[in-house]
């Protein structure tokens, strides 16, 4: 398997998906995201069949054109809406969206994702979520075959347990897995830090909470798509004392120039290794505040401030 030096930084592109997990999604914005991602030096885009059922794939697909030797590419399989699976994952969007590791859709799955993305390869492919009803081995051997095939260099998972990824160890060579992870949540904290002990790059989706660390969040601001309205902290409760928690670190982020989520990423990407956020995205302005963090360094005093303030969130 070739190596691949995974960045800190990546764009994540769920929400660019729109649909009933995100509300309305500008076409326009999120390809001029896109493209202002690239310009910046984003170095990895993570993408997916099941974002948008293949929009947020076709839209970097017409975005990468001449420029896809630039970026790290990382796609999914395993959540298809086009043939059955051994599970139902989710209904949304007029759908039923299958779970499916199994060899043969697995291919087909794959042959679809290199057609949106204009692409003959891709860089990292990540199964999305986990189905112990279809045979791990095979899910493995597949995913090997495609790497001497030429069609992806490496593979990952998205979603796991450490029982889950002992076996991926165990059976395969995944160079990272995928969780939802944020200073507010760290329920998958013990999955990260499995991995990093295995040398596997973890990388956290969701890392500002979706939006919530940002502190561009209201409390009387209409909370649409089903990813915030599952998610336990958008109530107007802990909009508010999140807020308020984060307010004194506004100090922070104006003596750098720069925003509060630039701040909350750099503080991550500092306290860990072998980590990446992997950050979402679909208007301009938030990539080009959020990669503001690849060159911003906070002190120790500044991590100690940080630190606080999710202390007072989390009491």
């Amino acid at each position: 398997m070739k190596s691949i030096d995974l960045p800190s930084f990546s764009l994540g592109t769920w929400s660019m998906g729109g649909g009933d997990s995100w509300g309305y999604s500008d076409e326009r914005e999120s390809r001029e995201t896109l493209s202002m991602a690239l310009d910046l030096g984003v170095k990895w885009i993570d993408t997916a069949p099941a974002y948008g059922n293949g929009l947020s794939e076709t839209l970097l697909g017409e975005t990468l054109k001449e420029r896809r030797k630039e970026i790290i590419l990382s796609t999914k399989v395993g959540l298809t809406w086009e043939e059955e699976g051994s599970r139902v994952h989710i209904r949304r969007d007029g759908l039923t969206i299958y779970r499916n590791l199994r060899k043969d859709s697995m291919r087909r799955q794959l042959e679809a994702s290199l057609r949106r993305l204009k692409t003959d390869y891709i860089d990292v492919l990540i199964t999305h979520h986990q189905n112990d009803l279809d045979p791990l081995d095979e899910t493995i051997d597949t995913l090997e075959a495609f790497i001497k095939e030429g069609k992806i260099r490496s593979y990952g998972a998205s979603n796991v347990e450490i029982k889950q990824l002992e076996d991926y160890l165990m059976l395969g060579h995944p160079i990272m897995i995928q969780d939802k992870w944020s200073p507010l949540d760290t329920s998958n904290g013990k999955v990260g830090d499995y991995a990093r002990s295995k040398d596997v790059f973890f990388q956290a989706y969701s890392p500002l909470e979706r939006g919530l660390l940002t502190g561009n969040v209201a409390p009387e601001d209409t909370i649409e798509g089903r990813a915030k309205k599952s998610d336990p902290w958008f109530t107007r409760e802990n909009i508010e004392k999140i807020n308020s928690a984060l307010f004194p670190l506004l100090e922070i982020a104006s003596s750098y120039g720069v925003s509060l989520s630039a701040v909350m990423l750099s503080y991550m990407i500092s306290t860990h290794t072998l980590f990446g956020v992997c950050v979402g995205a679909r208007r301009p302005f938030q990539i080009e505040e959020s990669a503001k963090a690849l060159d911003l360094k906070l002190s120790s005093e500044e991590i100690d401030r940080v630190e606080r303030a999710i202390t007072e969130i989390l009491n």
